[in-house]
C-alpha cells in the first residue's frame, strides 16, 4: 500500500473518531455482539432518556475508568471520555430492549473543551441562558408522555419552546440534527432576525432587508436533536410538553 494510501486512511480515520455520534439504547440486549463505539478520547456523553430507571440500571458503559449504569451516567451533567472507544453491555431481553426510547449524544473532544458549546437535556422545563458572545447549543429531546389521553397526533419526542428573548442585536437559529466541530448545517428552521431580498428594476438582489421580530410565538420542535446557534445573548425556555395548539387553531378556520 503506497503512503498516499495510507495517509488518505489515516486522515478517514481521524475523521471518524472526531464526529460526534447518537446511539440509541434500543440497539443492545443480551445478545448484542457489536457492543464497541469508536468515539474520541476527551469528549463528554449525555444520556437522553426517560425510561424506566430500572431498565437503565441493566444498561452499563465503559469509556475507560470502569463500567458505569446508565441509570448513574444519566445524573452526571459533566461525564467524561477517558478512552478512544466506549463498550456498552447489557442484560435485558431483546423484547425489552425493543421498548427503550432514549439515546445515547457524544460529543467531540474540541467541543467538550469548548466554553462556547453546551448540551440540555429536555426531560422536563429547562430554561437555557447565554450571556454573551458566539455559541452552540445542543438540545436533547426525552420521550413524550403525558398522564392523560395522548394525542393522536403528539410525536414521539418534542421540545415545547416558549419565551424566546433576544438581547441587543443577537442573531438567533435553530437547526436541524447536531453539529461538529467545523460546519454549521445551513438546513434551519427558524431565524431572528430574517433578511428580505430586495430585488432591482432587472430582478438582481439590489440589498437585504432585515426585519426583527421583538415578539416569537411558542415553537413545537418534534425533534429527537437539534440546536441553536447564536451570536449573543438569549434566554429560552424548553420544556418536554405538546400543545395542540396548531391543530386547534387549524380546526377553526377549516
Amino acid at each position: 500500500m503506497c503512503r498516499r494510501t495510507l495517509y488518505a486512511l489515516a486522515f478517514l480515520i481521524c475523521s471518524v473518531y472526531a464526529d460526534p455520534r447518537i446511539i440509541w439504547l434500543y440497539n443492545y440486549d443480551s445478545g448484542s455482539t457489536q457492543n464497541i463505539v469508536p468515539v474520541e478520547n476527551g469528549a463528554k456523553l449525555h444520556v437522553a432518556s426517560n425510561d424506566n430507571v430500572t431498565l437503565l440500571q441493566n444498561i452499563k458503559i465503559d469509556a475507560g475508568l470502569g463500567a458505569v449504569s446508565l441509570d448513574q451516567v444519566r445524573s452526571i451533567a459533566d461525564f467524561k471520555v477517558s478512552s478512544n472507544q466506549l463498550i456498552i453491555t447489557s442484560t435485558l431481553d431483546p423484547p425489552t430492549s425493543a421498548t427503550l426510547t432514549g439515546f445515547i449524544y457524544v460529543t467531540t473532544a474540541a467541543q467538550a473543551n469548548d466554553n462556547t458549546f453546551s448540551v440540555t437535556t429536555v426531560d422536563d422545563l429547562k430554561t437555557l441562558s447565554i450571556t454573551s458572545g458566539k455559541s452552540t447549543s445542543v438540545v436533547l429531546n426525552t420521550q413524550f408522555t403525558t398522564t392523560h389521553i395522548r394525542p393522536f397526533n403528539a410525536p414521539d419526542k418534542t421540545t415545547y419552546v416558549t419565551n424566546v428573548q433576544q438581547f441587543g442585536s443577537t442573531s438567533l437559529n435553530f437547526h436541524y440534527g447536531y453539529p461538529n466541530d467545523t460546519v454549521i448545517t445551513t438546513n434551519q428552521f427558524f431565524e431572528n432576525p430574517q433578511y428580505i431580498d430586495n430585488y432591482d428594476d432587472n430582478g438582481e438582489v439590489a440589498n437585504k432587508t432585515r426585519v426583527f421580530f421583538a415578539h416569537v410565538e411558542p415553537i413545537q420542535v418534534n425533534l429527537p436533536y437539534w440546536y441553536i446557534t447564536a451570536d449573543g445573548p438569549f434566554n429560552i425556555y424548553l420544556d418536554n410538553i405538546y400543545s395542540e395548539i396548531n391543530l386547534l387553531l387549524g380546526s377553526l378556520f377549516n
